[in-house]
């Protein structure tokens, strides 16, 4: 994405809601160490605890206040992370990107024991580096509380951040996570997104047309709840020829299936493009409606998705489960 805010900035999605946060927010460092592994398994980083298992190092800590765990891995090879409630087992957060800078960052409740697990997915580098932190959450209002994505460069970050939004400072190239506290806050984005909108579009005129969009929220609302499996609305993107080839066997998985990375580079005649593939589904603009959480690694764990791990895995869940019952 170039430019300011571009359209890309305007799709935001509401990743938690109903929790009372902060206004201002603190950084505590609890795990700066190095892990080792001495073998690669391709196996899922994020579908559960591996509890030590071969190609995995695991770290425990405790949350010291409520707010976000924010846990990092870098070096070299292809290394993946998960975070894990040490009690329940419950998925907190996860990443699984090519390569091994990942970051994993979830909502946390003060006192939570977690088990951070770092795996060695494939390559010679027998060692990353983790560290592990916590942003505290302090009380800011009551009511119903946003975290929305946006996408957007540094650039751009930098003018939100110069609206008094709260940024939670997500490691991504683009895009980065906001906090809405309330609807203040909303308004204060929403007006800078229409803003690049209007710049991005500077020849067209624009106007708010929530109550024609309606319809069309009202469809992709039923989708998520399972109740229309078909989602086909019309799309007007801008692609290369290559992502446009992707996106479309993209659109052609059925409901309730899966494909890999390495299936969708054959489909194309090229399954040597197998990098290539999961690039353009990194880079898709529109979820669902070019549904590339459809898309997994050939393990069948879940590989990357821009809107989150987590949110991939409730979706393939509730697919799948619906295609049961058909």
């Amino acid at each position: 994405m170039r430019g300011s805010l571009r359209s890309s900035a305007l799709r935001t999605v509401a990743l938690a809601s109903g929790i009372t946060l902060l206004g201002g927010a603190s950084a505590h460092a609890a795990v700066d160490q190095k892990v080792t592994a001495s073998q690669a398994v391709a196996q899922s980083c994020h579908a559960r605890n591996l509890n030590g298992a071969a190609g995995t190092q695991s770290v425990t800590t405790t949350a010291p206040d409520t707010g976000l765990i924010r846990a990092r891995l870098s070096g070299g090879g292809d290394w993946d992370l998960g975070v894990f409630d040490a009690n329940s087992g419950r998925f907190v957060a996860g990443s699984a990107s090519f390569g091994s800078n990942e970051l994993a960052e979830g909502f946390v409740k003060g006192g939570q024991k977690l088990v951070v697990q770092a795996c060695r997915f494939r390559g010679d580098a027998t060692s990353a580096d983790l560290s592990v932190g916590f942003v505290k959450i302090a009380e800011k209002t009551t009511g119903k509380v946003q975290l929305v994505r946006v996408d957007t460069t540094r650039k751009d970050k930098d003018a939100l951040q110069s609206l008094g939004l709260d940024l939670t400072e997500k490691a991504s190239k683009n895009s980065v996570d906001v906090v809405l506290h309330d609807q203040a806050d909303v308004k204060t984005l929403d007006k800078q997104l229409e803003k690049a909108l209007k710049e991005e579009f500077s020849e067209a005129n624009i106007v708010r047309a929530d109550p024609r969009l309606r319809n069309t929220v009202g469809i992709v609302l039923k989708h998520l709840a399972a109740r229309e499996p078909h989602l086909n609305l019309p799309l007007d993107i801008r692609a290369t020829a290559f992502q446009r080839q992707v996106w479309e066997k993209l659109r052609a998985i059925p409901y309730g299936e899966t494909v890999s990375y390495g299936d969708v580079a054959k489909a194309l005649g090229n399954p040597g493009a197998v990098r290539a593939v999961g690039h353009a589904c990194a880079t898709n603009p529109v979820a669902l409606v070019i549904p590339c959480h459809r898309v997994v690694r050939e393990d069948k764990s879940l590989g990357g998705y821009r809107w989150g791990l987590e949110r991939k895995r409730r979706l393939l869940e509730t697919e799948k489960a619906r295609a049961a019952k058909e």
